[in-house]
């Protein structure tokens, strides 16, 4: 079995790479933070395609700026023009349709709905678990309560293990034996949204104004997009 460590100031060191072993929580956040990364990058790439194809490119200075000669491009969108000739009272004119690129083309975000991970946790070792940082070390002085005895928690002195991600069970029929290896499981999936993020994001879509640009009337045909 996994042998006891009595230093309980070993989680405050800095981590020096490679490390000889990481915790459980290490290793259950570990594939968390993939799939995090991975919507951080899947929402990116999204943004950056309705930016290609639904607006113009601005050209930048050296300090990252929009240049002022490009600063007319900003806000624009790219349409598609469709002009048409017809007659009306027998008089020939013509009709221009603009119509925004983004509404040609296939839009939809992908994302993870659901994810589901299984590994085997080889324990090499356990030690107390650090319920307070150690910039409140000070504070902690004249704190009744030890650091790893707080008075909310059922089990007395709680833990943590460390260890390592250890091949399939039936590939370690020699760790698997000494009863030291655990199997894990976690499912992931989308999460509804809370109420009052929902609330803030209705309270921006009902307040968006729409002005009228005064200018010069036009014989353009606005389509339902």
């Amino acid at each position: 079995m996994a042998k006891k460590t009595n230093n309980t100031e070993q989680t405050d060191k800095p981590i020096k790479y490679p490390e000889p072993n990481i915790s459980l929580s290490q290793a259950m956040l570990a594939p968390l933070l993939s799939i995090f990364k991975a919507q951080i990058h899947a929402g990116r790439a999204f943004l950056n395609f309705l930016l290609q194809i639904g607006t113009p490119h601005l050209e930048l200075d050296e300090n990252g700026n929009i240049k002022e000669d490009a600063r007319e491009k900003q806000g624009r969108v790219y349409t598609q023009d469709f002009r048409f000739e017809t007659s009306i009272n027998g008089k020939k004119q013509i009709f221009e349709i603009k119509v925004p690129t983004l509404s040609l083309v296939p839009v939809a975000p992908l994302g993870i709905e659901s994810g589901e991970f299984e590994f085997d946790f080889q324990v090499e070792d356990y030690h107390y678990h650090r319920q307070i940082q150690p910039s409140e070390k000070e504070s902690l002085k004249n704190d009744a309560f030890k650091a790893e005895q707080r008075p909310w928690y059922l089990i007395s002195e709680p833990i943590n293990f460390s260890g390592n991600v250890a091949p399939p069970s039936s590939e370690n029929t020699d760790i698997q034996k000494s009863g030291s290896t655990m199997k894990i499981k976690i499912k992931v999936s989308k999460q509804p949204i809370p109420a009052g993020l929902d609330k803030l994001l209705t309270s921006f879509t009902q307040n968006i104004v729409v002005n009228e640009i005064p200018g010069e009337p036009t014989n353009e045909v606005t389509p339902n997009t």
